[in-house]
């Protein structure tokens, strides 16, 4: 009896070690992770900046409210040349990024020239209204 009452407490030792040392390495490798996803989605925002809003306005401009409707339905993709070569975490991080940022400057900018375009044929009928 007394021969497993000492391997019962080896085994608690040695998990309580194992636990202890294990821990603060686990921690490590998720904030590194985390880290990388941070700087990668930092990295796409960053470049997502000229992702085409000009067109998006002229798309909203011409196309009224299909255009913003294809811009709420477009997914942009980044380009590969800038995610090759790094980890998973910084290649999903930049994805993540770039789709983000890129959707927002489409939508901001189809809505613009929707609004744009909405002010115009107004206009246009007012005059037409007043002869």
């Amino acid at each position: 009896m007394k021969y497993k009452h000492n391997t019962f407490i080896r085994i608690c030792v040695f998990v309580t070690l194992f636990v202890l040392i294990a821990q603060p390495v686990l921690a490590d490798v998720s904030f590194s992770d985390e880290n990388d996803y941070l700087a990668g989605k930092a990295d796409a925002e960053y470049e997502a900046g000229a992702c085409g809003g000009r067109a998006w306005f002229l798309i909203g401009l011409c196309g009224g409210i299909f255009g913003v409707l294809v811009a709420y339905l477009n997914k942009p993709y980044p380009s590969i040349s800038f995610i090759t070569g790094e980890s998973q975490a910084y290649i999903n991080g930049y994805i993540d990024g770039y789709r983000e940022k890129c959707l927002i400057i489409q939508r901001d900018q189809a809505m613009s020239g929707c609004i744009l375009n909405t002010a115009f044929v107004a206009i246009i009928y007012y005059v037409n209204t007043l002869e």
